[in-house]
């Protein structure tokens, strides 16, 4: 992460490498019996930037 004010990047969309590594862009979902096999502290949070 730059110090400086002045930064820009050159794409315009540029933030969104660091949103996917910090979110995480894809993951497994297990369904078992027709229905989302969740563990005790799981969920899905869905986001759009």
């Amino acid at each position: 992460i730059p110090h400086h004010h002045n930064y820009a990047h050159t794409e315009g969309n540029a933030d969104a490498h660091i949103k996917a590594a910090v979110v995480g862009s894809s993951r497994t979902l297990f369904v078992h019996e027709g229905k989302i096999a969740f563990g005790t502290w799981q969920g899905i949070y869905l986001c759009e930037f």
